[in-house]
């Protein structure tokens, strides 16, 4: 995933939809929706769940600021 790619970008290259996709991540569709939109305020473990759903695992790099 590059860093100008989004969730929906994902999905989509995917050819999942947004009903199936909250579904394989335990979510409601509402959610998903929410979430690639950016409107709402997202757990950290919704995000894990989604991208887990299609195929990703989410990695978090701690670099000091410059």
């Amino acid at each position: 995933m590059t860093d100008k790619s989004s969730i929906a970008d994902l999905r989509r290259q995917h050819g999942i939809s947004q009903r199936v996709l909250a579904n394989l991540a335990g979510i409601s569709q509402t959610t998903l929706s929410k979430i690639e939109r950016q409107a709402v305020d997202v757990k950290l473990s919704q995000i894990i769940k989604v991208f887990e759903a299609m195929g990703y695992r989410l990695e978090i790099e701690l670099k000091e600021k410059t």
